[in-house]
């Protein structure tokens, strides 16, 4: 019996030892989990966590914003002409309107006629720009900008309520003004509608008042300048419709221009290093090693140690969730090789001080930030970090902050340590670039490489894609621009062919009764093309700042080569209009055109 109690206890023994000892390993695994550091996690919507989604809603608002000025301004110059045929179409019938009249058909009935020509012709072109803007040039648009990226099969919809718009606007302009018209026409008597309606009366104009400017003009000027003021309808047409189409081709232009550049400036002026290496967080002693063996490589020129974190502007009501690059240096004066600090505004060098951080142009106008402003931007372990503005620097793609090591020390409360590099290489061709990069990465302690040739690669695309759109709207311009000048010219000459015919009569020559004529549309083109700069730098202004992405900048202002460009084609365009209009005006009748009254 005793034997038995024995045993049990010791067994109660054995098993008191069992349970110190799972007491004490649990009590090791429990302080092993409150050593490890709690997960942080991350929730990004559908734009941040998906770049590829991003960048096409980017491209879908890019077009829209084009289509908000390009359509408006083309469809407002298409009814300016329209607008303008059909009050002379109606000019030109007053023998018909005075016949019908005489015959015994009521006003009601001589209106049907010009009613319905204006319906069918309106109708038929209405149509047929329908039939165009819903195929041709979406398809043409899209190939266009989306010839170097991946998407495909467009999708086709009819817009029923935008066309129902177009075709009301475009009735109304050439059913209203014949419509009024005609009924000013039919309040005179048949008798006088036979007769040819009476030019308008010239008059004396301010710069005849003038005199010292006045005297020294020749006669053909001075009949030049009252010309101009004797038509005021259509010399504001001519104004108008020619300071629309120059307003076109100085935007257009001025879109490539602003575009085409940041390449050149962002990695030729700004960004002299050719790639970044990244560290990963811990690297031990050989990974270390190794690293230093790759910097030492006889293909590298030159590198400078940085400390680099990405860093983030949460998300507000007006703007998105922002990525930061934030690069730190405790060799400021080194800095200079590999990036150039710089106010675009006016060119003077930004150093490095202790006084703040310095900003991307493009991420202070994101966040209307000035120098002496500060900002909070949160790390990777989601911790806030107050910064204040020091300067602002000139940057095209890509949000940037810069400082030194003193600012870094006091932003971020920690000693600083470099975990990357600036890398400048004696080859900076694309695949040495290429070639150096695959082999840091094949590095245990690296954890990224950034190479210069991908974002320019990114740059290239996009500047494809929007000059091939320019190139299309731009040809719309132009186009529309030969419409404007000659339907004007053409109604000019139609109304005054008598007056033309009366002067050749008098001796003139075939090109001096030409420019009799066309120096007025010389000049209105000229007073056309300067209205159509200001419009044009207005509508350049509204694009750019609906068009750039929040990661790019474009280069603000208009290039003097551009205004020239466009004043060229539009003054190209009016000479060679010149050209024709002088032949047709050797092959009319001018004896006849005299006659034509009688």
């Amino acid at each position: 019996m005793i034997e038995q109690i024995n045993a049990a206890q010791n067994q109660i023994n054995a098993g008191k030892e069992k349970i110190a000892k799972a007491k004490a390993e649990l009590a090791k695994q429990e302080t092993a989990l409150n050593q490890l550091e709690k997960p942080t996690y991350q929730i990004n919507n559908r734009k941040e966590g998906n770049p590829g989604y991003k960048t096409f809603l980017d491209d879908s608002t890019r077009i829209d914003s084009l289509s908000n000025i390009f359509p408006v301004v083309l469809f407002a110059i298409a009814l300016l002409v329209s607008l303008t045929t059909m009050t002379r179409f109606v000019e030109e019938e007053r023998g018909n309107l005075g016949l019908l009249k005489a015959l015994g058909y009521s006003n009601r009935d001589i209106r049907k006629k010009f009613m319905v020509y204006g319906l069918v012709s309106s109708g038929l072109g209405a149509l047929v720009g329908t039939i165009i803007g819903h195929t041709f040039l979406p398809i043409a648009v899209f190939n266009a900008y989306t010839a170097s990226s991946t998407f495909s099969n467009l999708r086709l919809t009819f817009s029923p309520l935008w066309t129902i718009v177009a075709f009301a606007i475009a009735i109304a302009c050439s059913l209203l003004p014949a419509y009024w018209v005609v009924r000013m026409e039919l309040k005179e008597v048949p008798a006088s509608l036979f007769l040819a309606k009476v030019p308008k009366a010239g008059s004396r104009i301010l710069l005849e008042k003038i005199n010292f400017i006045w005297k020294r003009m020749s006669f053909t000027y001075k009949v030049t300048a009252r010309n101009l003021f004797r038509y005021k309808k259509r010399m504001l047409m001519t104004i108008f419709g020619v300071a629309g189409c120059t307003a076109l081709l100085v935007m257009g232009f001025g879109i490539r221009d602003s575009i085409s550049g940041l390449s050149n400036k962002q990695f030729g002026q700004i960004l002299h290093y050719d790639m970044i290496t990244i560290e990963k967080n811990k690297v031990n002693d050989k990974e270390k090693e190794e690293i230093d063996k790759e910097l030492a490589s006889s293909e590298i020129e030159n590198y400078l140690p940085i400390a680099f974190e990405n860093l983030t502007k949460e998300a507000s009501d007006k703007l998105e969730k922002q990525e930061v690059n934030l690069i730190a240096t405790n060799r400021s004066d080194d800095l200079s090789k590999y990036i150039s600090l710089k106010s675009r505004k006016n060119s003077q060098k930004i150093e490095l001080n202790n006084s703040g951080a310095v900003l991307s142009e493009k991420f202070a106008e994101l966040l209307d930030l000035k120098v002496g402003d500060s900002l909070t931007l949160k790390d990777s372990e989601n911790q806030p970090h107050k910064i204040k503005v020091a300067a602002i620097t000139e940057m095209y793609m890509g949000h940037y902050i810069f400082m030194n090591q003193s600012v870094y020390q006091n932003v971020f409360k920690k000693d600083f340590v470099a975990n990357a590099q600036l890398i400048k290489l004696k080859n900076a061709s694309t695949n040495n670039i290429q070639k150096m990069s695959a082999q840091f990465m094949q590095e245990d302690g690296i954890q990224a490489v950034s190479q210069n040739s991908d974002l320019k690669k990114v740059i290239e695309s996009f500047m494809y894609g929007i000059n091939s759109v320019m190139i299309v709207l731009i040809t719309c311009a132009i186009l529309l621009a030969i419409v404007v000048i000659y339907n004007l010219t053409n109604i000019n000459v139609s109304e005054r062919i008598r007056e033309l015919a009366t002067i050749k009569v008098l001796g003139f020559y075939d090109r001096e009764v030409t420019l009799y004529i066309y120096r007025e549309t010389i000049l209105l083109s000229f007073l056309g093309i300067l209205v159509g700069f200001v419009l044009g730098d207005y509508f350049h202004q509204v694009i750019m700042n609906q068009l750039s992405a929040d990661q790019i900048m474009f280069a603000p202002g208009l290039l003097w080569t551009n205004l020239l460009l466009s004043a060229a084609i539009t003054f190209a365009t009016t000479l060679l209009l010149a050209i024709v209009v002088h032949f047709k005006l050797k092959a009319v009748d001018m004896l006849g055109a005299l006659k034509s009254v009688d």
